[in-house]
């Protein structure tokens, strides 16, 4: 799996899409720092568990993706 980033903020670019399919995006990441991130894909977008987080990602940028509810509102997570 390729690791992840977890950033504060950046401006949106709808026209930078995703590098990669958003079905390869899913699986468990792990970071040193942040410890584990679950990404799951429904076939439509893409969900993030973290810890006791769990929220629905929107496209952001590039590989860049925003939680859209709950306490993670606002977390983006950067695909690499």
């Amino acid at each position: 799996m390729h690791p992840v980033d977890i950033v504060e903020r950046e401006t949106r670019r709808r026209d930078l899409p995703p590098g990669r399919a958003l079905a390869e995006l899913a699986g468990r990441y792990e970071n040193p720092g942040y410890g584990r991130l679950d990404i799951e894909f429904d076939g439509k977008r893409l969900r993030m568990r973290y810890n006791a987080l769990d929220s629905a990602l929107e496209h952001w940028r590039g590989n860049l993706f925003r939680a859209v509810a709950g306490h993670a509102e606002g977390l983006a997570v950067r695909f690499r």
